[in-house]
C-alpha cells in the first residue's frame, strides 16, 4: 500500500504491525509516499477480509495476487514421525 498521507501510512502500518517506509519519485514537484508492505498468509488474509470492500480494479488486483501466492510449504519434523 502506498500513500502520501503520512498519518494514514502510520495507521496503516499500525495494523499491519510494521513501519512504513518513506519513497521518492523521480518525477520532479511529486510528493514524498509512504510505502507499507506485508507478506505472506497474513497478506492473504487481510486481501480476503478487504475484497467486498474494494472496486472491480483493486478485486482485480487482488484476484491476480492471489493466484500467484503459493502457501509455505509445511514440513513434518523427525519428533512427529
Amino acid at each position: 500500500m502506498s500513500t502520501t498521507d503520512c498519518d494514514i501510512a502510520e495507521r496503516v502500518a499500525k495494523m499491519f504491525n510494521t513501519k512504513p517506509s518513506a519513497f521518492q519519485s523521480k518525477r520532479p514537484g511529486s510528493k514524498p509516499a509512504w510505502v507499507i508492505r506485508k507478506q505472506g498468509p497474513r497478506a492473504v488474509g487481510w486481501m480476503l477480509t478487504l475484497y467486498s470492500l474494494m472496486g472491480n480494479r483493486r478485486q482485480s488486483q487482488i484476484r491476480a495476487a492471489l493466484s500467484m501466492y503459493t502457501p509455505p510449504r509445511k514440513f513434518k519434523t523427525f519428533e512427529a514421525m
